[in-house]
């Protein structure tokens, strides 16, 4: 298992990914990427598949993963309601 760093720097908040990309149609995809950090407010798996909901001090965005796209599937997973994260959103 990797090291769990003590900070984690931020790129966007969810409400400047909301305010960005919110006009996107479901299922687009753009080549851009964004780095969050938060609060794990729900998580939920699916098989192959994860969600999520990450809280920062502004907004709520959702997560979604799988195991082919996730390095760390696993240990998302194994994450409790109310750790802190930091994301990698692409």
């Amino acid at each position: 298992m990797s090291e769990i760093p003590y900070r984690y720097e931020p790129d966007a908040t969810a409400a400047a990914l909301h305010e960005k990309f919110g006009a996107l149609e479901p299922g687009a995809e753009t080549d851009q990427t964004a780095t969050v950090a938060g609060r794990l407010m729900l998580r939920r798996l699916q098989g192959k598949l994860a969600f999520g909901t990450l809280q920062d001090s502004i907004c709520r965005v959702q997560l979604f993963a799988t195991t082919q796209a996730t390095p760390d599937f696993e240990r998302f997973g194994s994450l409790s309601l109310g750790d802190w994260i930091g994301v990698l959103a692409s």
